[in-house]
């Protein structure tokens, strides 16, 4: 972002902003420092245009209602600032990614966390979470409760067996306290999903959670994560993209800090074709080098204490 466009895009987030707090009655928190907790509307957005494409890898019936016109108020506010291609295909293929993870995982994990989950609608879209007790937390109450809100009026089905939802911020203590009050067992085997997360945190607060995690899961446990490049975070900076933490070797970084075993699924940093769709990397505005892109999964193994 120039230092000639900085002042003109902050005068676009304040307007927009205002107008959608005024406009939608569940956005009564959304204020220019809260935005970041709102991206949720626009991932639903994205979803949304995905599911209405006739080659659609993802559809989710439930995104269009769920990201509204402030859902698409918000996108066209960031995407007028960006310098990248339509990000509809990154995000389709990212939750593409962590579907399949999640339908492929051993059956015998029917507990799922979804950390930062935003607008997420997977307990009520994938059959594979039907026998499943699915927690979300986030740290945005309003969005939660705007979530619950439109699928009770939608009388959308569940498809999990039960859902929870937790309003916590993952950089304190106190979350995982909070998901134990919501029956989650520690002793039971548990899928993380840790979608569209770790890029906002800094790395001392990546520690914490992943530290959590790993305390709270039992053996055969497995977290599906993403992770940007290091030239994705400096590319943000000064975009309404508040990006704070990236790796170009995700599987000898951070994550290393816990014993578990790491596997690379998926690194997207030239073009080529995943699910049928056709893929472009994102590049940095001032080189043109492609911005690296991850997907992992992580697995606790069974370790001989004796």
């Amino acid at each position: 972002m120039g230092k000639q466009t900085a002042s003109s895009m902050a005068a676009d987030v304040t307007g927009t902003i205002a107008q959608c707090r005024t406009k939608h009655d569940d956005l009564g928190s959304l204020t220019d420092e809260s935005f970041p907790m709102y991206t949720a509307m626009i991932t639903a957005h994205l979803r949304a245009m995905e599911a209405s494409r006739p080659d659609a890898i993802v559809v989710d019936p439930f995104a269009k209602e769920l990201a509204g016109d402030a859902g698409l108020e918000l996108f066209a506010l960031t995407n007028k600032w960006s310098a990248q291609p339509d990000p509809t295909t990154m995000l389709a293929v990212r939750t593409r990614s962590l579907d399949e993870a999640l339908a492929q995982r051993d059956p015998k994990i029917q507990q799922i966390v979804i950390l930062a989950a935003g607008l997420d609608t997977r307990a009520y879209r994938l059959e594979t979470l039907k026998k499943c007790h699915v927690l979300e937390v986030d740290m945005c109450r309003d969005v939660l409760e705007r979530k619950q809100k439109i699928m009770r009026e939608a009388n959308a089905p569940l498809m999990a067996k039960q859902v929870d939802y937790i309003v916590a911020d993952l950089t304190n203590d106190f979350w995982q306290t909070q998901l134990i009050e919501k029956g989650f067992n520690p002793k039971a085997p548990t899928f993380w999903c840790l979608e569209g997360l770790l890029y906002y945190l800094t790395r001392d607060s990546i520690v914490k959670v992943i530290k959590t995690i790993d305390a709270l899961s039992a053996p055969t446990s497995v977290m599906w994560l993403d992770m940007c490049g290091h030239a994705f975070v400096n590319e943000a900076a000064g975009t309404l993209v508040h990006l704070r933490y990236g790796e170009n070797d995700p599987l000898h970084g951070v994550l290393s800090l816990i014993d578990w075993d790491l596997e690379l699924l998926t690194k997207l940093g030239e073009p080529g074709t995943l699910y049928g769709r056709e893929w472009q990397p994102m590049t940095v505005s001032n080189t043109n080098e492609p911005i690296l892109w991850f997907f992992v999964r992580g697995t606790k193994p069974h370790r001989d204490t004796s």
